[in-house]
């Protein structure tokens, strides 16, 4: 039974993944509109929903450093999870903390889709990762 955050349609991650299509994975980052963990946490309390999550693993090394878009229920298209000051996407080393941090604090049970910043060709370059 799939839950309603998952209807397990793609449009959301074909969304993300026609940002990538004609861009470098800094444009990426330039182009989804910034978040902060400050204003996810008060549109929670006030009802609001995590609707889709996509972790891009920013180089190929065995460490890489993870962006994470996130798409709500308000706002409208991806958004990349910032750090407030200086304005800059906030990096995470460390899967296990970025999963705790989304499934714990954000209450997100869904599917999250897991990509290469380096691909960046015709097709969908991701995974989806149930945990």
């Amino acid at each position: 039974m799939a839950s309603p955050i998952d209807d397990g349609s793609d449009k959301h991650l074909d969304q993300a993944a026609n940002l990538t299509d004609t861009s470098t994975a800094s444009a990426l980052l330039e182009t989804c509109q910034p978040i902060t963990h400050a204003e996810i946490t008060e549109k929670l309390k006030d009802s609001g929903k995590v609707r889709s999550v996509i972790l891009e693993a920013q180089d190929d090394s065995k460490q890489p450093k993870y962006a994470v878009f996130l798409l709500t229920n308000w706002r409208k298209g991806y958004c990349v999870l910032h750090v407030y000051w200086p304005a800059r996407a906030r990096l995470f080393r460390d899967l296990d903390r970025l999963l705790v941090l989304l499934r714990f604090e954000y209450g997100f049970t869904g599917t999250i889709a897991l990509k290469r910043a380096s691909d960046v060709s015709e097709g969908k370059r991701h995974w989806r990762v149930t945990l």
